[in-house]
Protein backbone atom coordinates (compact mmCIF):
# COMPACT_ATOMS: atom_id res chain seq x y z
CA UNK A 1 0.00 0.00 0.00
CA UNK A 2 2.83 2.40 0.88
CA UNK A 3 4.61 1.60 -2.39
CA UNK A 4 1.38 2.16 -4.33
CA UNK A 5 0.86 5.51 -2.60
CA UNK A 6 4.40 6.59 -3.47
CA UNK A 7 3.83 5.66 -7.12
CA UNK A 8 0.30 7.01 -7.51
CA UNK A 9 -0.17 9.59 -4.73
CA UNK A 10 -2.74 11.72 -6.52
CA UNK A 11 -4.86 8.71 -7.41
CA UNK A 12 -4.87 7.76 -3.73
CA UNK A 13 -5.79 11.33 -2.72
CA UNK A 14 -8.59 11.36 -5.29
CA UNK A 15 -9.89 8.00 -4.00
CA UNK A 16 -9.80 9.15 -0.37
CA UNK A 17 -11.57 12.41 -1.17
CA UNK A 18 -14.26 10.59 -3.18
CA UNK A 19 -14.70 8.10 -0.32
CA UNK A 20 -15.25 10.94 2.17
CA UNK A 21 -17.65 12.67 -0.21
CA UNK A 22 -19.67 9.50 -0.81
CA UNK A 23 -19.84 8.74 2.93
CA UNK A 24 -21.13 12.27 3.51
CA UNK A 25 -23.66 11.78 0.72
CA UNK A 26 -24.92 8.50 2.17
CA UNK A 27 -25.49 10.18 5.54
CA UNK A 28 -27.15 13.39 4.31
CA UNK A 29 -28.76 12.12 1.10
CA UNK A 30 -27.66 15.12 -0.96
CA UNK A 31 -24.63 17.25 -1.77
CA UNK A 32 -26.28 20.49 -2.90
CA UNK A 33 -27.10 22.96 -0.14
CA UNK A 34 -26.19 26.47 1.00
CA UNK A 35 -24.22 28.46 -1.57
CA UNK A 36 -23.91 25.31 -3.65
CA UNK A 37 -27.55 25.74 -4.66
CA UNK A 38 -26.63 28.88 -6.59
CA UNK A 39 -23.76 27.27 -8.52
CA UNK A 40 -25.77 24.11 -9.18
CA UNK A 41 -28.72 26.18 -10.43
CA UNK A 42 -26.62 27.44 -13.36
CA UNK A 43 -25.61 23.88 -14.19
CA UNK A 44 -29.10 22.45 -14.16
CA UNK A 45 -30.68 25.41 -15.97
CA UNK A 46 -28.08 25.37 -18.72
CA UNK A 47 -28.08 21.65 -19.49
CA UNK A 48 -31.57 20.43 -18.59
CA UNK A 49 -33.60 23.48 -19.62
CA UNK A 50 -31.03 25.29 -21.85
CA UNK A 51 -31.80 28.61 -20.19
CA UNK A 52 -30.03 31.43 -18.33
CA UNK A 53 -33.02 31.84 -16.01
CA UNK A 54 -32.52 29.91 -12.75
CA UNK A 55 -35.89 30.78 -11.20
CA UNK A 56 -37.25 27.20 -11.41
CA UNK A 57 -34.09 25.86 -9.76
CA UNK A 58 -34.59 28.24 -6.83
CA UNK A 59 -38.12 26.95 -6.39
CA UNK A 60 -36.97 23.37 -6.14
CA UNK A 61 -37.15 21.85 -2.65
CA UNK A 62 -33.90 20.05 -1.84
CA UNK A 63 -34.64 16.81 0.00
CA UNK A 64 -33.32 13.34 -0.91
CA UNK A 65 -36.84 12.17 -1.68
CA UNK A 66 -37.83 15.14 -3.79
CA UNK A 67 -34.50 15.27 -5.62
CA UNK A 68 -35.10 11.79 -7.03
CA UNK A 69 -38.82 12.19 -7.78
CA UNK A 70 -39.89 11.85 -11.41
CA UNK A 71 -42.03 14.97 -10.87
CA UNK A 72 -40.29 17.07 -8.18
CA UNK A 73 -42.36 19.30 -5.93
CA UNK A 74 -41.59 23.01 -5.99
CA UNK A 75 -42.12 25.94 -3.66
CA UNK A 76 -44.57 28.67 -4.69
CA UNK A 77 -41.90 31.38 -4.48
CA UNK A 78 -38.18 31.80 -5.10
CA UNK A 79 -36.09 30.91 -2.05
CA UNK A 80 -32.73 32.17 -0.70
CA UNK A 81 -31.90 34.81 -3.34
CA UNK A 82 -33.72 38.09 -4.09
CA UNK A 83 -36.02 38.42 -7.10
CA UNK A 84 -36.39 41.05 -9.79
CA UNK A 85 -39.54 43.11 -10.29
CA UNK A 86 -40.62 40.44 -12.77
CA UNK A 87 -40.23 37.70 -10.16
CA UNK A 88 -37.03 36.30 -11.66
CA UNK A 89 -34.40 34.81 -9.33
CA UNK A 90 -31.32 37.04 -9.14
CA UNK A 91 -28.69 34.31 -9.09
CA UNK A 92 -25.50 36.28 -8.46
CA UNK A 93 -23.35 33.18 -8.03
CA UNK A 94 -20.64 32.55 -10.62
CA UNK A 95 -21.38 30.44 -13.67
CA UNK A 96 -17.75 29.24 -13.94
CA UNK A 97 -18.10 26.18 -11.63
CA UNK A 98 -21.14 25.08 -13.64
CA UNK A 99 -19.14 25.32 -16.86
CA UNK A 100 -16.38 23.21 -15.33
CA UNK A 101 -18.80 20.57 -14.03
CA UNK A 102 -20.84 20.45 -17.22
CA UNK A 103 -19.04 17.57 -18.98
CA UNK A 104 -19.63 15.09 -16.16
CA UNK A 105 -23.18 16.32 -15.62
CA UNK A 106 -24.02 16.10 -19.33
CA UNK A 107 -22.59 12.56 -19.53
CA UNK A 108 -24.71 11.41 -16.59
CA UNK A 109 -27.79 13.05 -18.09
CA UNK A 110 -27.22 11.15 -21.35
CA UNK A 111 -26.87 7.89 -19.40
CA UNK A 112 -30.05 8.59 -17.42
CA UNK A 113 -32.00 9.31 -20.61
CA UNK A 114 -30.66 6.05 -22.05
CA UNK A 115 -31.84 4.13 -18.98
CA UNK A 116 -35.26 5.74 -19.29
CA UNK A 117 -35.41 4.78 -22.97
CA UNK A 118 -34.71 1.18 -21.95
CA UNK A 119 -37.63 1.34 -19.51
CA UNK A 120 -35.76 2.13 -16.29
CA UNK A 121 -37.52 4.01 -13.51
CA UNK A 122 -35.14 6.90 -12.89
CA UNK A 123 -35.62 10.65 -12.68
CA UNK A 124 -34.10 12.87 -15.34
CA UNK A 125 -35.02 16.10 -13.52
CA UNK A 126 -31.35 16.94 -12.99
CA UNK A 127 -31.57 16.99 -9.19
CA UNK A 128 -31.23 13.27 -8.45
CA UNK A 129 -28.40 11.25 -6.95
CA UNK A 130 -26.55 10.48 -10.22
CA UNK A 131 -26.40 14.18 -11.08
CA UNK A 132 -25.24 15.37 -7.67
CA UNK A 133 -22.68 12.57 -7.33
CA UNK A 134 -21.25 13.29 -10.79
CA UNK A 135 -21.01 16.99 -9.96
CA UNK A 136 -19.28 16.32 -6.65
CA UNK A 137 -16.76 13.89 -8.13
CA UNK A 138 -16.01 16.35 -10.95
CA UNK A 139 -15.32 19.00 -8.33
CA UNK A 140 -12.96 16.67 -6.46
CA UNK A 141 -11.13 15.90 -9.70
CA UNK A 142 -10.37 19.61 -10.13
CA UNK A 143 -9.00 19.78 -6.59
CA UNK A 144 -6.64 16.88 -7.24
CA UNK A 145 -5.52 18.37 -10.55
CA UNK A 146 -4.93 21.63 -8.69
CA UNK A 147 -2.78 19.73 -6.18
CA UNK A 148 -0.77 18.32 -9.08
CA UNK A 149 -0.07 21.87 -10.29
CA UNK A 150 0.66 22.86 -6.67
CA UNK A 151 3.37 20.21 -6.43
CA UNK A 152 4.78 21.05 -9.86
CA UNK A 153 5.19 24.70 -8.83
CA UNK A 154 7.05 23.65 -5.68
CA UNK A 155 9.32 21.46 -7.81
CA UNK A 156 10.04 24.30 -10.24
CA UNK A 157 10.81 26.94 -7.61
CA UNK A 158 11.92 24.95 -4.58
CA UNK A 159 13.56 21.75 -3.40
CA UNK A 160 11.98 18.82 -5.24
CA UNK A 161 12.87 16.43 -2.40
CA UNK A 162 10.20 17.96 -0.18
CA UNK A 163 7.70 19.10 -2.81
CA UNK A 164 5.44 16.06 -2.46
CA UNK A 165 5.34 15.92 1.34
CA UNK A 166 4.59 19.66 1.36
CA UNK A 167 1.73 19.12 -1.08
CA UNK A 168 0.32 16.31 1.05
CA UNK A 169 0.69 18.40 4.20
CA UNK A 170 -1.34 21.25 2.72
CA UNK A 171 -3.92 18.90 1.19
CA UNK A 172 -4.76 17.35 4.56
CA UNK A 173 -3.95 20.02 7.18
CA UNK A 174 -5.68 23.09 5.72
CA UNK A 175 -9.32 23.94 4.83
CA UNK A 176 -8.61 22.32 1.46
CA UNK A 177 -9.43 18.95 3.02
CA UNK A 178 -12.91 20.09 4.04
CA UNK A 179 -13.74 21.84 0.77
CA UNK A 180 -12.01 19.28 -1.41
CA UNK A 181 -13.53 16.14 0.10
CA UNK A 182 -16.60 16.95 2.19
CA UNK A 183 -18.37 20.13 1.06
CA UNK A 184 -17.37 20.15 -2.60
CA UNK A 185 -20.17 21.78 -4.61
CA UNK A 186 -19.09 25.41 -4.54
CA UNK A 187 -16.55 27.65 -6.28
CA UNK A 188 -13.55 26.99 -4.01
CA UNK A 189 -12.48 23.87 -5.89
CA UNK A 190 -12.65 25.71 -9.21
CA UNK A 191 -10.69 28.58 -7.67
CA UNK A 192 -7.93 26.29 -6.42
CA UNK A 193 -7.56 24.58 -9.80
CA UNK A 194 -7.67 27.71 -11.97
CA UNK A 195 -5.26 29.76 -9.87
CA UNK A 196 -2.62 27.05 -9.68
CA UNK A 197 -2.92 26.22 -13.36
CA UNK A 198 -2.39 29.93 -14.09
CA UNK A 199 0.68 30.10 -11.83
CA UNK A 200 2.14 26.91 -13.31
CA UNK A 201 1.81 28.24 -16.87
CA UNK A 202 3.47 31.50 -15.80
CA UNK A 203 6.38 29.68 -14.15
CA UNK A 204 6.90 27.27 -17.06
CA UNK A 205 6.67 30.12 -19.57
CA UNK A 206 9.25 32.07 -17.61
CA UNK A 207 11.59 29.08 -17.66
CA UNK A 208 11.16 28.64 -21.42
CA UNK A 209 11.61 32.36 -22.02
CA UNK A 210 15.03 32.31 -20.37
CA UNK A 211 16.38 30.95 -23.66
CA UNK A 212 14.47 33.55 -25.69
CA UNK A 213 13.57 37.20 -25.30
CA UNK A 214 9.99 36.44 -24.22
CA UNK A 215 7.20 33.85 -24.24
CA UNK A 216 5.18 33.42 -27.48
CA UNK A 217 2.02 35.45 -28.06
CA UNK A 218 -0.29 32.44 -27.62
CA UNK A 219 0.97 32.03 -24.04
CA UNK A 220 -0.04 35.60 -23.18
CA UNK A 221 -3.45 35.07 -24.80
CA UNK A 222 -4.05 31.87 -22.81
CA UNK A 223 -2.97 33.55 -19.57
CA UNK A 224 -5.19 36.57 -20.24
CA UNK A 225 -8.20 34.38 -20.97
CA UNK A 226 -7.51 32.25 -17.91
CA UNK A 227 -7.14 35.29 -15.66
CA UNK A 228 -10.49 36.62 -16.87
CA UNK A 229 -12.19 33.31 -16.13
CA UNK A 230 -10.73 32.97 -12.65
CA UNK A 231 -11.79 36.56 -11.84
CA UNK A 232 -15.28 35.61 -13.02
CA UNK A 233 -15.12 32.63 -10.67
CA UNK A 234 -13.95 34.51 -7.56
CA UNK A 235 -13.00 38.21 -8.01
CA UNK A 236 -10.29 38.25 -5.33
CA UNK A 237 -8.33 35.64 -7.30
CA UNK A 238 -7.59 38.33 -9.87
CA UNK A 239 -4.73 39.35 -7.58
CA UNK A 240 -2.77 36.41 -9.02
CA UNK A 241 -2.28 38.57 -12.11
CA UNK A 242 0.61 40.28 -10.32
CA UNK A 243 2.61 37.06 -10.76
CA UNK A 244 2.22 37.44 -14.52
CA UNK A 245 3.62 40.96 -14.32
CA UNK A 246 6.41 39.87 -11.98
CA UNK A 247 7.69 36.80 -13.82
CA UNK A 248 7.07 37.41 -17.53
CA UNK A 249 8.34 39.95 -20.05
CA UNK A 250 4.97 41.05 -21.42
CA UNK A 251 5.64 44.43 -23.02
CA UNK A 252 5.18 43.47 -26.67
CA UNK A 253 2.12 41.32 -25.94
CA UNK A 254 0.26 43.56 -23.50
CA UNK A 255 -2.61 44.22 -25.92
CA UNK A 256 -3.08 40.50 -26.63
CA UNK A 257 -3.14 39.77 -22.90
CA UNK A 258 -5.66 42.52 -22.11
CA UNK A 259 -7.90 41.55 -25.03
CA UNK A 260 -7.95 37.91 -23.88
CA UNK A 261 -8.54 39.06 -20.28
CA UNK A 262 -11.62 41.01 -21.37
CA UNK A 263 -12.86 37.98 -23.31
CA UNK A 264 -12.52 35.84 -20.19
CA UNK A 265 -14.35 38.43 -18.09
CA UNK A 266 -17.37 38.09 -20.38
CA UNK A 267 -18.13 34.87 -18.47
CA UNK A 268 -18.95 37.14 -15.50
CA UNK A 269 -20.20 40.25 -17.29
CA UNK A 270 -22.81 38.69 -19.59
CA UNK A 271 -24.79 36.69 -16.96
CA UNK A 272 -24.66 39.55 -14.46
CA UNK A 273 -25.72 42.23 -16.93
CA UNK A 274 -28.63 39.95 -17.77
CA UNK A 275 -29.71 40.01 -14.11
CA UNK A 276 -28.34 43.39 -12.98
CA UNK A 277 -28.51 46.04 -15.75
CA UNK A 278 -27.15 48.42 -13.11
CA UNK A 279 -24.07 46.56 -11.82
CA UNK A 280 -23.79 48.94 -8.86
CA UNK A 281 -26.71 47.04 -7.29
CA UNK A 282 -24.86 43.72 -7.52
CA UNK A 283 -24.54 42.11 -4.03
CA UNK A 284 -20.75 41.78 -4.37
CA UNK A 285 -20.38 45.49 -5.04
CA UNK A 286 -22.92 46.56 -2.43
CA UNK A 287 -21.09 44.53 0.22
CA UNK A 288 -17.97 46.67 -0.13
CA UNK A 289 -17.78 49.46 2.43
CA UNK A 290 -14.86 51.84 2.80
CA UNK A 291 -15.74 52.34 6.47
CA UNK A 292 -14.63 48.77 7.20
CA UNK A 293 -11.05 49.71 6.34
CA UNK A 294 -10.70 51.71 9.55
CA UNK A 295 -11.95 48.97 11.89
CA UNK A 296 -9.26 46.86 13.59
CA UNK A 297 -11.50 43.78 13.58
CA UNK A 298 -11.67 43.98 9.78
CA UNK A 299 -7.98 43.07 9.56
CA UNK A 300 -7.52 40.89 12.64
CA UNK A 301 -10.53 38.58 12.51
CA UNK A 302 -9.93 36.89 9.10
CA UNK A 303 -6.67 35.47 10.45
CA UNK A 304 -7.29 35.18 14.20
CA UNK A 305 -11.04 34.75 14.72
CA UNK A 306 -11.58 32.08 17.38
CA UNK A 307 -13.70 29.84 15.12
CA UNK A 308 -13.04 30.93 11.53
CA UNK A 309 -9.61 32.60 11.57
CA UNK A 310 -7.18 31.16 9.02
CA UNK A 311 -4.26 30.82 11.44
CA UNK A 312 -6.47 29.40 14.20
CA UNK A 313 -7.97 26.75 11.92
CA UNK A 314 -4.66 25.92 10.17
CA UNK A 315 -1.73 26.33 12.61
CA UNK A 316 0.60 24.69 10.07
CA UNK A 317 0.57 28.04 8.26
CA UNK A 318 1.99 29.85 11.29
CA UNK A 319 4.56 27.11 11.78
CA UNK A 320 5.59 27.32 8.11
CA UNK A 321 6.66 30.96 8.57
CA UNK A 322 9.68 29.66 10.48
CA UNK A 323 11.03 28.39 7.18
CA UNK A 324 11.65 31.93 5.97
CA UNK A 325 14.04 32.56 8.87
CA UNK A 326 16.26 29.61 8.05
CA UNK A 327 19.77 30.62 7.02
CA UNK A 328 19.71 28.22 4.10
CA UNK A 329 16.56 29.64 2.60
CA UNK A 330 17.16 29.73 -1.15
CA UNK A 331 13.72 30.86 -2.25
CA UNK A 332 13.78 34.49 -1.14
CA UNK A 333 13.55 35.86 -4.68
CA UNK A 334 10.37 33.82 -5.25
CA UNK A 335 8.79 34.52 -1.87
CA UNK A 336 8.06 38.21 -2.47
CA UNK A 337 5.50 37.91 -5.33
CA UNK A 338 3.64 35.08 -3.60
CA UNK A 339 3.60 37.06 -0.36
CA UNK A 340 2.18 40.06 -2.24
CA UNK A 341 -0.46 37.80 -3.80
CA UNK A 342 -1.47 36.57 -0.35
CA UNK A 343 -1.55 40.14 1.02
CA UNK A 344 -3.75 41.32 -1.86
CA UNK A 345 -6.22 38.47 -1.32
CA UNK A 346 -6.14 39.10 2.43
CA UNK A 347 -7.01 42.78 1.91
CA UNK A 348 -9.87 42.02 -0.49
CA UNK A 349 -11.28 39.25 1.71
CA UNK A 350 -11.04 41.41 4.84
CA UNK A 351 -12.83 44.40 3.31
CA UNK A 352 -15.41 42.25 1.56
CA UNK A 353 -16.13 40.31 4.76
CA UNK A 354 -16.85 37.00 3.02
CA UNK A 355 -14.86 35.08 5.65
CA UNK A 356 -17.65 35.77 8.18
CA UNK A 357 -20.08 33.23 6.72
CA UNK A 358 -20.99 30.27 8.90
CA UNK A 359 -18.55 27.91 7.19
CA UNK A 360 -15.31 26.11 7.98
CA UNK A 361 -12.63 28.75 8.47
CA UNK A 362 -10.16 30.06 5.95
CA UNK A 363 -11.97 28.89 2.84
CA UNK A 364 -11.41 32.20 1.04
CA UNK A 365 -7.63 31.76 1.26
CA UNK A 366 -7.47 28.35 -0.41
CA UNK A 367 -6.02 29.72 -3.63
CA UNK A 368 -3.20 31.70 -1.97
CA UNK A 369 -1.55 29.06 0.23
CA UNK A 370 1.58 28.71 -1.92
CA UNK A 371 3.39 31.40 0.04
CA UNK A 372 3.11 29.27 3.19
CA UNK A 373 3.93 26.11 1.26
CA UNK A 374 7.30 27.59 0.30
CA UNK A 375 7.95 28.27 3.98
CA UNK A 376 7.03 24.71 4.98
CA UNK A 377 9.16 23.31 2.17
CA UNK A 378 12.17 25.34 3.29
CA UNK A 379 11.61 24.36 6.91
CA UNK A 380 11.63 20.72 5.81
CA UNK A 381 14.92 21.29 3.99
CA UNK A 382 16.42 22.80 7.15
CA UNK A 383 15.23 19.93 9.34
CA UNK A 384 16.77 17.47 6.85
CA UNK A 385 15.44 14.33 8.55
CA UNK A 386 12.37 13.22 6.62
CA UNK A 387 11.08 11.18 9.56
CA UNK A 388 10.67 14.36 11.63
CA UNK A 389 8.96 16.12 8.73
CA UNK A 390 6.58 13.17 8.33
CA UNK A 391 5.73 13.18 12.04
CA UNK A 392 5.02 16.92 12.03
CA UNK A 393 2.88 16.56 8.91
CA UNK A 394 0.86 13.72 10.43
CA UNK A 395 0.28 15.70 13.64
CA UNK A 396 -1.00 18.74 11.76
CA UNK A 397 -3.22 16.53 9.59
CA UNK A 398 -4.73 14.84 12.65
CA UNK A 399 -5.32 18.25 14.21
CA UNK A 400 -7.13 19.41 11.07
CA UNK A 401 -9.33 16.31 11.00
CA UNK A 402 -10.26 16.88 14.66
CA UNK A 403 -10.99 20.54 13.91
CA UNK A 404 -13.29 19.56 11.05
CA UNK A 405 -15.01 17.02 13.29
CA UNK A 406 -15.56 19.67 15.95
CA UNK A 407 -17.03 22.01 13.33
CA UNK A 408 -19.39 19.35 11.96
CA UNK A 409 -20.61 18.23 15.37
CA UNK A 410 -20.93 21.52 17.25
CA UNK A 411 -21.15 24.35 14.71
CA UNK A 412 -22.43 23.30 11.31
CA UNK A 413 -26.20 23.15 10.71
CA UNK A 414 -27.44 19.88 9.30
CA UNK A 415 -28.14 19.78 5.60
CA UNK A 416 -31.80 19.19 4.95
CA UNK A 417 -32.97 21.29 7.89
CA UNK A 418 -36.16 23.36 7.80
CA UNK A 419 -34.50 26.49 6.49
CA UNK A 420 -35.09 28.11 3.12
CA UNK A 421 -35.65 25.46 0.49
CA UNK A 422 -34.24 22.63 2.58
CA UNK A 423 -37.55 21.29 3.90
CA UNK A 424 -37.49 17.82 5.37
CA UNK A 425 -40.59 15.77 4.62
CA UNK A 426 -43.51 15.57 2.25
CA UNK A 427 -45.78 16.66 5.10
CA UNK A 428 -43.75 19.87 5.36
CA UNK A 429 -44.16 20.46 1.64
CA UNK A 430 -47.94 20.14 1.89
CA UNK A 431 -47.98 22.38 4.96
CA UNK A 432 -46.23 25.13 3.02
CA UNK A 433 -48.56 24.80 0.06
CA UNK A 434 -45.95 23.40 -2.32
CA UNK A 435 -47.52 21.90 -5.40
CA UNK A 436 -46.08 18.92 -7.34
CA UNK A 437 -45.19 20.86 -10.47
CA UNK A 438 -42.73 19.84 -13.17
CA UNK A 439 -40.67 22.59 -14.82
Amino acid sequence: MVAFFRTYPFFVIFSLFVLVFCAHYVITGQAVYGDGIGYYAHLRAGIIRRSFDTTPEYKHTYTPENNNARVPMVAPTVQIVPVSNAGQALNFYSVVPALMWSSGYFFVHAVVLGIQWLGGNISSSGFGDPYQLATGISSILYVVLGLRFFEAILVELGDRRFARITTLAFAFSTPLLYYGAYDVIHSHTSSFFLVHMFIYIVIRSRKSALHKSEAPRITHVILGLLLGVLIANRPQDGAVGMLYVWFLNHRSHTFSFIFALCAGLLVWIVPNLYLYPDLSTHPYIESLSITKVFQASTWIAPLFHAYRGLFVISPILVFSLLGFFCRRCGQQKYVVPFFLFFLAEYAIISIHGGWQAAAYGGRMFISSLLFFAFGWQQLSVSIQQKSIVYILTILFCIGNVLSIGNFLIFEKGAEGGRVGIELCRKEDLNLHGIAPTRF
